[in-house]
């Protein structure tokens, strides 16, 4: 199991801004920056083909910045990982009004 220490995230926060910890059940640690728009929609043609686990699984690859090295021949936990990549995903919320 990699060891992340306190300092390591405050480099990485000022470096990316947002970060993120994912807990994989068996223990292993990964943590992701926010993705950028350009590596959001290079991530979304997987979304046009319906491949949804594919869009989480390539966010997760281009954003992980440190923690254990996932297997990604171990499906189910990448599956896992590929949920939640949709989650750290931030947006601002935008009300719009006809005028």
């Amino acid at each position: 199991m990699s060891k992340v220490t306190a300092e390591q995230i405050a480099k990485w926060k000022e470096q990316y801004g947002s970060v993120f910890q994912l807990k994989l059940d068996s223990g292993e640690i990964a943590y992701v920056r926010q993705p950028t728009t350009q590596e959001i929609e290079y991530a979304s043609a997987n979304l046009m083909q319906g491949k949804t686990y594919t869009f989480g699984i390539t966010l997760f690859k281009t954003c992980q910045i440190g923690g254990d090295q996932i297997d990604a021949k171990q499906e189910a936990k990448m599956r896992g990982i590929a949920q939640q990549m949709t989650s750290i995903i931030e947006v601002t919320a935008v009300e719009v009004e006809k005028l």
